[in-house]
């Protein structure tokens, strides 16, 4: 009988949470219908193209920068869904903000027995992890698209060459990036709103988007919320390698300011990693907790021996989000740094990341954690610790270096005077305050000699990285203005809050602003007053014409 009623009162709270859920979401439609009705003038060709990023926060600023692109450009809104998929509510919501599903498959109707012919070829001449990685379409890279997704979506720490699920996804990339070019023999886009391009189907979008010169924006959203127009590398033809922040080149963009003001910067960014070292949270990277808390006990037992600290990374989160590395994924990288490590007379400890144990993540967070058990039993000789140990205790107990792929620890363990090796190419890259090794062999001599590594950080360095990678392009590009209220963002806890039942009436009500409104007006004023035909401008431009702003 208790079991009964016990699952009577499951079901109630299932029912009432869909209903506040769905009640909360047809709410903002409402509200977004009213905000962007439909204008007959726009022109049919023309359109704005979006993604269904389902992030509430997300879709509302992206719907935002859309619905104003589009009226300044006499465009339409069309979304695109090809291979992957999206819940109806979160379809509806788009639909509402002008952003109906227009990009889809039919695009590539006809072709797919010829794409499948292609992926079979391309499945069968693998006979590498880097064979995969090295994949192209027309000249645009998918490899390391598809090897990203592989992980990500069936949960593996490395690609299986012969899985038929990995020759599935070849194809559905190969559907995207045919069907996108149709789209754009169809269509006049004349914006593109990138989201998660580090996948098969959004990454694909958004490289053919950049080879065919379509202007390609991010919206970044938060207290200080700006555009910004993503770039490429031209050494990878200008659109195989988008880029977000040009980390390769913040030495020289830091060298460009005016010396006063670099004076300035780094004391901003000294200021803050003392404060994250002595305990304080921090806002840009693990939001809720601290990796810096005080020790409560020791961590390792008194051997004597010399001790080695590896930080780990998620698995299954995008290893390809850099130009390079030694490995070709994160797993690979444990077992060779593992294997070499056990050879050395010293002891090596492992420090799970701790977004890999977050429970919100679900069957990612037990996929970690099996991972991680049956490296524990491949590898007797390196011992694992908690994903909560405090580095700062790690630190003050000794230990002689720290080895990552290309953790944002980097520079907080060279402030600490730990050396730390990469494994290939990090935010860091610009700086000698890491070791960088470009070769296998330079990267075993590391291991080899991990006891003995000398420390040659500089703090000044240090202090201008961090103002660079956490400071610098929100000084340069935001000006204040919002599509949402800044009672919006007084809790600390925002975007948890939006993902409650009732999130969309949050965003209704930070919305609802006039004062926002006319910011935001001034804004896209400015963003867009240079001729937005024309090709995707370098980094170098894009933030002189940002720098430029004023409201």
């Amino acid at each position: 009988m208790r079991k009964l009623v016990q699952k009577a009162r499951q079901r109630i709270v299932a029912y009432a949470s869909k209903w506040h859920r769905e009640s909360s979401a047809r709410r903002f439609m409402e509200f977004c219908r009213r905000k962007w009705p439909w204008d007959p003038g726009v022109k049919p060709d023309s359109v704005v193209l979006i993604g269904l990023f389902p992030d509430k926060i997300a879709t509302y600023c992206n719907a935002h920068m859309a619905n104003d692109l589009a009226r300044r450009k006499g465009a339409g809104i069309e979304a695109f869904r090809i291979t992957t998929r999206a819940s109806p509510i979160v379809q509806k919501v788009y639909a509402s903000c002008g952003a109906r599903v227009r990009l889809d498959a039919s695009f590539a109707e006809g072709a797919e027995p010829k794409l499948r012919k292609t992926a079979d070829e391309m499945f069968a001449a693998l006979e590498s992890k880097w064979d995969l990685l090295e994949l192209e379409c027309d000249g645009i890279k998918i490899g390391d698209l598809v090897y990203d997704s592989f992980l990500r979506y069936y949960s593996e720490p490395t690609v299986i060459l012969d899985d038929p699920r990995l020759r599935d996804i070849i194809f559905q990339t190969l559907l995207v990036y045919t069907a996108t070019t149709n789209y754009l023999k169809a269509r006049n886009v004349i914006g593109f709103i990138a989201d998660d391009y580090s996948y098969h189907e959004n990454g694909t979008v958004t490289r053919v988007m950049m080879r065919a010169n379509v202007p390609v924006y991010l919206a970044l959203f938060g207290p200080q919320y700006f555009i910004y127009r993503l770039s490429g590398e031209p050494e990878t033809g200008g659109y195989n390698y988008p880029i977000r922040w040009p980390f390769h080149h913040f030495r020289k963009l830091f060298q460009a300011l005016p010396a006063e003001e670099q004076i300035r910067c780094r004391e901003k960014g000294r200021r803050h990693l003392d404060e994250k070292l002595a305990g304080k949270l921090d806002a840009f990277t693990l939001v809720n907790i601290t990796a810096y808390a005080k020790s409560e006990g020791k961590v390792f037992p008194g051997s004597g021996k010399p001790r080695v600290l590896v930080l780990m990374h998620d698995f299954f989160d995008s290893p390809h989000g850099y130009r390079w590395m030694l490995f070709p994924d994160f797993y690979e990288w444990c077992c060779f740094l593992f294997e070499r490590a056990s050879e050395t007379p010293f002891e090596w400890y492992v420090k799970p990341h701790p977004s890999a144990w977050d429970a919100k993540k679900g069957s990612l967070n037990e996929s970690n954690r099996k991972i991680i058990n049956e490296l524990q039993t491949r590898f007797p000789k390196i011992r694992f610790l908690a994903p909560t140990v405090s580095n700062r205790a790690i630190v003050e107990e000794g230990i002689s270096a720290m080895f990552t792929m290309y953790g944002t620890a980097g520079h907080e363990f060279a402030r600490m005077g730990i050396p730390v090796v990469n494994a290939g190419d990090n935010p860091h890259i610009a700086y000698e305050f890491n070791y960088h090794p470009r070769t296998i062999e330079e990267y075993a001599d590391l291991i080899a000699r991990a006891d003995r590594l000398p420390c040659s950080a500089d703090a000044d360095d240090i202090a201008e990285f961090v103002y660079m990678n956490y400071f610098y392009f929100a000084e340069h590009c935001s000006t204040g203005a919002n599509p949402l209220s800044e009672e919006f963002f007084a809790d600390p806890n925002y975007h948890e809050l939006c993902t409650a039942p009732n999130g969309y009436d949050r965003l209704i009500a930070a919305g609802d602003d006039e004062w926002c409104e006319a910011k935001m007006n001034k804004y896209y004023d400015e963003f867009y007053r240079n001729d937005l035909s024309l090709p995707v401008p370098a980094w170098e431009p894009l933030l002189a014409t940002a720098m430029d702003i004023k409201i």
